[in-house]
């Protein structure tokens, strides 16, 4: 019984691996702490792989966190005080799903991840300063998006 039982969790285990779709998507940072993209849509359970390109003349980071908690992790960014430099201003916080380095201008960085759960994840530069005004969202549907201009989870 016991080895029925745990044959049965190694098969859904697998179906759920060949299930993962795997997309890669890169995201510029523009002059004037924006993303180049708003919003990014995925189905869940796909495994998403986000090129941070950074086009802007000054440092910047991408931090995906949990659904709405975009100004919590903003906050806990900016209370690292003096540490938030050789943590590249990310938390260490279960709300940080995946994140960056701090990248100078015409720098990269790749970061990996699934979203496994339908919902809206934040994403969010924690640079000091930056993350009031600079971030978007990844929704991971199966769903139609909100219009663009009525979207309240991107600026």
């Amino acid at each position: 019984m016991i080895r029925l039982s745990v044959l049965c969790a190694f098969l859904l285990m697998s179906l759920q691996s060949f299930s993962q779709k795997d997309t890669t998507i890169t995201v510029k940072i523009l002059g004037g702490l924006q993303f180049d993209l708003p919003r990014l849509a995925v189905q869940p359970n796909t495994r998403l792989t986000i090129i941070l390109d950074n086009h802007d003349d000054m440092a910047h980071n991408l931090v995906v966190t949990q659904p709405n908690a975009r100004l919590k992790v903003v906050d806990e960014a900016m209370k690292l005080g003096d540490k938030g430099a050789s943590m590249n201003y990310v938390p260490n916080s279960p709300l940080v799903i995946a994140s960056t380095k701090i990248l100078d201008p015409g720098r990269m960085d790749t970061i990996r991840f699934v979203l496994s759960k339908e919902g809206i994840y934040p994403y969010v530069c924690t640079y000091p300063g930056h993350g009031f005004v600079m971030y978007g969202a990844i929704y991971a549907t199966n769903k139609a998006l909100p219009p663009l201009e009525k979207d309240n989870n991107v600026p």
